[in-house]
């Protein structure tokens, strides 16, 4: 849990938080992109003859957009937990006058 500095002004508080939002957000739209890709791929893999080098491309850019969707969605989560943890530290009440 993030502790409350002492003596550090709260105005900067409110828009940490909209930061951390912001990069949630945004987290959010790459993981879905990813996914997206690796629609795009797998359609592109079942649509190639196997064997064929279109075919091994497809199916390694799938792998790897999957790998890059999972690796957004962990950041997400963690960005998620650490915007809860401050807000549970240093919530309305503490920094609203």
């Amino acid at each position: 849990m993030i502790p409350p500095i002492p003596g550090a002004p709260a105005a900067p508080i409110p828009l940490f938080i909209d930061s951390l939002n912001q990069a949630i957000d945004q987290a959010t739209l790459a993981q879905q992109c990813f996914a997206d890709l690796s629609a795009l791929f797998r359609a592109i893999a079942r649509l190639s003859d196997t064997y064929t080098s279109a075919h091994e491309l497809a199916t390694l850019g799938n792998t790897l957009a999957q790998d890059w969707a999972n690796l957004c969605d962990v950041e997400r989560e963690e960005l998620e937990m650490r915007c809860g943890e401050l807000w549970g530290a240093v919530g309305p009440g503490k920094w609203m006058g």
